[in-house]
């Protein structure tokens, strides 16, 4: 705690013997006039002298009163701008625990699948110290958590909106391509037509990829899994089956490598986005 205290050696004196020395001076100065003067200036003098005397006296006693006024509000300052210090030094203190403490732990506990009335009820007991917070900082905490509440919900909603349209066109490409392997049976041996259906399929699975793209931008995985693991051989083979420029590629000198069945879909997906910006 801080105080505001006069500093030392600077007691103030009472009035009377702060007032005592111009009164003995003026008195003597007084005294000294009286006595040079001729006798029947004397009495003029005197008067005069003792005028001069209260005059002093009067003055004195003011210039006092004003500078312990002065000094008293000086003092009144002090405290006050001590006092308005320790507000700030509270308020940058409380701040700081608020962003560094609360809020962090409010938000783990938001994400944990707690709502935002319950972060609140259970402050107290997450830390005993936040039991006394300010209701200005719990309902700044609880106005936070509903914002972030109310955008995290909207952004799932959208990501999951995304995923059911990449879906339903998955489905679409995927009975589109099986309608065209249907056609490439019935007439693969036209070469120009068969060449127009093969061009067609890379086109549906140019859509197919996207869809991929946009399910899993929304938080979802490539539609289709593979059980046991794949040859890379196949695996850029597939790549190239989902661009348009595939005659562009050559596959030489390909390992002899298997992909994991879980990360078929999802290397088949990054090396067709590679190959179709190569072939642009």
């Amino acid at each position: 705690m801080v105080s505001v205290q006069s500093p030392p050696g600077r007691r103030e004196l009472p009035y009377a013997r702060v007032l005592l020395l111009p009164a003995i001076v003026m008195a003597a100065a007084t005294g000294a006039a009286v006595a040079l003067v001729a006798v029947p200036a004397r009495a003029a003098v005197v008067w005069c002298g003792a005028v001069a005397t209260l005059l002093v006296v009067a003055t004195t006693a003011e210039a006092v009163r004003r500078g312990r006024a002065l000094r008293a509000v000086r003092e009144e300052s002090a405290r006050h701008r001590a006092y308005t210090e320790r507000r700030i030094a509270g308020h940058d203190q409380e701040i700081h625990r608020l962003t560094h403490e609360i809020v962090p732990t409010a938000i783990e506990y938001l994400r944990g699948g707690h709502s935002p009335r319950e972060v609140v009820r259970l402050l107290g007991d997450i830390d005993p110290a936040y039991r006394d917070l300010p209701k200005a900082q719990v309902s700044l905490v609880r106005r936070m958590l509903d914002i972030i509440d109310t955008e995290e919900a909207l952004r799932d909603s959208s990501a999951r909106s995304f995923v059911n349209i990449a879906r339903r066109v998955q489905a679409i490409v995927h009975q589109q391509a099986k309608e065209l392997r249907e056609m490439e049976e019935d007439h693969g041996r036209n070469p120009e037509v068969f060449d127009d259906l093969l061009r067609i399929d890379h086109g549906t699975a140019l859509i197919g990829r996207l869809a991929d793209s946009i399910a899993v931008l929304g938080g979802g995985r490539p539609g289709r899994q593979w059980p046991q693991p794949v040859p890379l051989y196949s695996v850029l083979r597939g790549a190239m089956s989902r661009i348009l420029e595939y005659r562009r590629i050559s596959l030489d000198n390909i390992a002899k490598v298997n992909i994991r069945g879980i990360s078929v879909e999802p290397v088949i997906h990054a090396c067709a986005e590679l190959l179709d910006n190569a072939t642009r």
